[in-house]
């Protein structure tokens, strides 16, 4: 029986003739990766249970408050559209340590701003906030990738975006227990900006312990572009309508909930925790279970269940809306799965390609979500989410994938 350290190997399959160092840095890799989404997924969904009341507190309109998400999506478009010149030179360890920075830094100006009241101050702490963002998003799924075996890279995958539903699902609980303390907003963001700084304090003091000997020079040859533009950008659809949709429902739902089903607060808060709930039960089911199915099968189902309980969460019960986040559990993990069989050569270019068409959706969606939002009202503001879904399944459906994981478009 192989060991777990034999479990590690390079892409032909082949044992590192260094196995003591290959491990450990493939173990640190992993757990960095780990780590810094975590503290990401309390910092950025932070912003969600707070918006009704930083809306308040600021007295601005939907349109004007959607600039918190817009400016940080504009940031990370920058910094997916650089990478090709910051990654090679920097290494993906260095970027990520560097995004704690960024981090926490944007998440305490945030905080900041209120204290001050000066809402300028708190978009300049989200365009410092979505560099961050953009940089570990990048990185971990990269980190993850190299440092993983290829027959388990779908489970540490599934266990990576398990690791943002659980700082997802503590935030709304989070934000709930210091509204019961009489503790503001501003004070949250401040708190919150604690959590990458111990991720970087305790990396750089484990790479000056045990990890001495983990070289921080991971840069990489120049990136160049061995996919064509026609595959990037399909890929870049798929992934960006999908995490289009993910992102709008968990960052307006307690908005939506509070404005449009007339709940409180702290309900609507409870509504936001069970969709992380929900994400993460489903991220935690593919971290240690397999099904049967074809990853892009898969990621149709994900889809069409996600479909089908938003629309019954819309008419019927807004209960049903919390749900979409079982459904939608299992894609982003999936897919980058897929996207690592797919191209096993590219997979560092078509993160950074992919995260760019999801940076420029993004920066879109936010801004048009405020304006809908202001014109006509949250009610129609919201059907976005359906559009993306159904944008990303016509897409998969465009998709002819043999069993050997080639890629033959239909188009």
């Amino acid at each position: 029986m192989p060991t777990l350290k034999q479990n590690f190997r390079d892409p032909k399959g082949n044992t590192s003739p260094n196995v003591e160092m290959d491990f450990m840095k493939n173990i640190f890799s992993i757990l960095l990766a780990y780590s810094s989404l975590f503290a990401l997924s309390l910092i950025d969904n932070g912003r969600a249970p707070a918006y009704p009341q930083i809306l308040e507190f600021f007295k601005i309109t939907t349109a004007e408050g959607s600039l918190l998400f817009t400016i940080a999506a504009m940031a990370s478009l920058v910094v997916n559209l650089s990478a090709r010149k910051w990654l090679p030179s920097l290494g993906v360890i260095k970027a990520t340590l560097l995004a704690m920075v960024f981090l926490s830094l944007g998440s305490y100006l945030i905080g900041h701003a209120g204290t001050v009241n000066y809402f300028n101050l708190g978009i300049a702490g989200s365009f410092i906030l979505g560099t961050g963002l953009s940089i570990t998003t990048i990185t971990m799924n990269i980190l993850v990738a190299q440092g993983s075996d290829p027959y388990k890279r779908q489970k540490i995958f599934s266990g990576l975006h398990a690791i943002y539903g659980i700082g997802s699902f503590l935030v709304p609980f989070l934000y709930n227990r210091l509204i019961d303390l009489h503790v503001n907003w501003m004070v949250f963001f401040k708190i919150l900006a604690i959590t990458p700084m111990a991720v970087l304090i305790t990396a750089l003091l484990f790479l000056k312990g045990k990890g001495k000997n983990i070289t921080l020079d991971d840069s990489m040859e120049s990136f160049s572009y061995p996919v064509n533009w026609r595959k990037r950008i399909l890929f870049g659809l798929i992934f960006g309508f999908y995490v289009g949709a993910e992102i709008t429902l968990s960052s307006r739902l307690s908005l939506y909930l509070q404005n449009v089903e007339g709940m409180s607060l702290v309900q609507a808060n409870h509504y936001l925790s069970y969709f992380f709930i929900g994400i993460l039960s489903g991220r935690l089911f593919f971290t240690f279970f397999s099904l049967p199915f074809s990853n892009i099968t898969l990621m149709k189902g994900s889809l069409v269940i996600g479909l089908i309980l938003f629309f019954v969460g819309f008419f019927i019960d807004p209960l049903a809306l919390p749900l979409c986040g079982l459904a939608f559990s299992g894609f982003f993990p999936i897919a980058l799965d897929w996207l690592s069989h797919v191209f096993p050569q590219s997979k560092e270019v078509m993160v950074t390609s992919i995260m760019t068409c999801i940076g420029i959706l993004l920066t879109g969606m936010h801004g048009l979500f405020g304006t809908i939002g202001n014109l006509l009202g949250l009610q129609y503001a919201i059907l976005m989410i359906p559009l993306c879904l159904i944008g990303s399944l016509l897409l998969l459906i465009l998709i002819k994938n043999p069993k050997n994981e080639s890629i033959h478009f239909k188009l």
